[in-house]
């Protein structure tokens, strides 16, 4: 069996939320901040959004807790995981 996707967090074993929900925020029309930076835009419609639709990944069993992501690659066990250049060496 093989998982479609794992996201890959900063501890990557526990799947920490990671700037995969940030493209997730975007995507739904969402920004980290208000235009002057002064406050956080994260709790609103498209943070909600981003977050169920990033939690869907779990309650659908797309993407198995704590598997890691590059390790699941590597192994075959994951299909597929956000890829950053900080790990291009390791794949």
């Amino acid at each position: 069996k093989v998982a479609g996707w794992q996201f890959k967090g900063m501890d990557d074993h526990l799947n920490a939320i990671n700037s995969t929900w940030e493209s997730f925020l975007c995507q739904a029309g969402g920004t980290l901040t208000s235009p002057d930076f002064k406050t956080s835009t994260q709790n609103t419609e498209a943070g909600r959004t981003a977050m169920e639709y990033m939690k869907s990944f779990y309650t659908e069993k797309i993407s198995p807790v704590g598997t890691s992501a590059l390790n699941g690659f590597i192994s075959g066990d994951v299909a597929m995981f956000p890829f950053f250049q900080s790990v291009i060496a390791n794949v």
